[in-house]
């Protein structure tokens, strides 16, 4: 579910259903890399790997990483709103794909300065 906006965001619908196995959310990318990132992690999940928390995947963004992280239950109802409406709740599990730019994390100073501000967290 791709939902365009300023920034689009992406995510999973049905893969903690299918594999028992958190949802994924992305944020800030071209619709073609957001799509390109949900359909990385479903293969990775449909193959049997699971996320891990803080884990650095390197092969889903072509020379770059995306770091995952636990998405808080309070912003799943407005982001992840189909999901929510799907399950019937919000205790479902979900995880947050932050990607690096010239190797860097938004959270460090070597990000770039014109990206500052396309991702935004979900988690604590």
């Amino acid at each position: 579910m791709v939902v365009m906006g300023e920034p689009y965001f992406a995510y999973t619908i049905g893969i903690w259903h299918t594999f028992d196995a958190p949802e994924f959310f992305i944020v800030g990318l071209s619709q073609e890399s957001l799509h390109t990132v949900c359909n990385s992690y479903g293969e990775a999940v449909r193959e049997g790997w699971r996320p891990k928390p803080c884990e650095r995947v390197a092969d889903w963004l072509e020379g770059e990483e995306v770091e995952l992280h636990s998405i808080a239950d309070g912003w799943k109802e407005h982001y992840l709103g189909i999901a929510a409406d799907d399950y019937g709740t919000t205790a479902f599990p979900a995880v947050q794909g932050i990607w690096s730019s010239e190797g860097a994390f938004p959270n460090e100073d070597a990000w770039p300065e014109r990206l500052v501000g396309t991702q935004f967290m979900l988690f604590e």
